[in-house]
């Protein structure tokens, strides 16, 4: 682990520590599923989404952080190299940090970096060089279940620090539960600073803005996730996603579509080279074990959009 690694993840120990003695109990089931809370009443989530790993997904709508009661960390495992995100929920108001990417992950936008550094790093099987610490906050502003049919909304808002520029960057999102359909939106602003490039200013801020929304039903153990990430700089992209997700007793098998409309190159896996190819599509997939109230485990594969696979893991109390 790298000293930038063990800084932060010191820093997530003492807040997991420091917050631990505090919390409720809490249930993983109700964590990953935004459809229980303690008591046995409704969760405050106001929020679902196809993203398998919930600390990607509150870096891209921070409307969907797991406001249910206790709390939740999760750490994704790849060559040696840990991404980290944790959350705490009160019961209407939840807050996360992560000191990781969403950034050229299968369910995040696209990340800034010039045609050498990409070709260089899916040959080297390396994740994206993360730079930022994303702090992300939701509050659940209406939340009932009238006659088996479940209306919520929630609000979030979050604030990404560059460590690099130095900068903060902020970002706001929606979601909304209505019976078995839910929806979410958000818009944040983003950059990035290289250090060396032939393509991109060197040593000055590149910034851009993300947009995204997805729309989905979920029915019990089953789930279909439709969404849509947008950017114009440094490259105008559109990316779509379809996802499903099946509940199985103990495990949570996921299953995904990434369609990426942009001008950059395309990685050839087979040639282990770059090519111009406005249309990408890649596939991910996913199995998570339940393994008690409070734990759950898993492996993904290409997560980071490297054919790799990926271990997760997630406790909940």
């Amino acid at each position: 682990m790298t000293v930038s690694h063990t800084k932060y993840a010191l820093i997530l120990n003492i807040f997991f520590s420091v917050t631990l003695a505090r919390a409720g109990t809490g249930d993983v089931t109700c964590y990953i599923s935004a459809d229980c809370g303690s008591g046995g009443g409704m969760s405050s989530n106001s929020g679902y989404s196809g993203n398998p790993s919930t600390g990607d997904s509150i870096k891209i709508n921070p409307a969907v952080v797991p406001t249910q009661q206790g709390i939740g960390l999760e750490s994704l495992i790849f060559k040696g190299t840990p991404d980290f995100a944790l959350v705490k929920g009160w019961g209407r108001v939840g807050s996360a940090i992560s000191p990781s990417n969403s950034e050229e992950t299968f369910f995040g936008p696209l990340g800034v970096e010039d045609k050498d550094q990409l070709l260089e790093r899916k040959l080297n099987q390396e994740k994206y060089p993360n730079q930022k610490f994303t702090f992300a906050t939701a509050v659940n502003l209406f939340n009932s279940k009238g006659s088996g049919a479940r209306a919520s909304f929630s609000l979030g808002l979050l604030a990404r620090y560059n460590k690099v520029t130095n900068h903060i960057s902020p970002g706001g999102g929606v979601s909304g539960i209505l019976g078995p359909i839910y929806f979410g939106y958000s818009i944040y602003d983003d950059e990035t600073q290289l250090e060396t490039s032939t393509e991109y200013p060197v040593n000055k801020p590149i910034r851009y803005q993300v947009q995204t929304y997805n729309v989905g039903l979920y029915l019990s153990s089953l789930l279909l996730d439709y969404s849509h990430l947008s950017q114009k700089e440094p490259h105008e992209s559109n990316v779509n996603i379809f996802t499903a997700s099946v509940m199985l007793k103990k495990f949570i098998l996921t299953g995904s579509k990434r369609i990426e409309e942009s001008t950059r190159p395309a990685f050839n896996f087979d040639t282990s080279s770059l090519e111009e190819k406005p249309t990408k599509e890649d596939y991910f997939g996913g199995v998570q074990y339940i393994a008690g109230k409070h734990f759950l485990v898993g492996a993904m594969y290409n997560y980071y959009l490297l054919h790799e696979v990926s271990g997760v893991v997630t406790f909940f109390f």
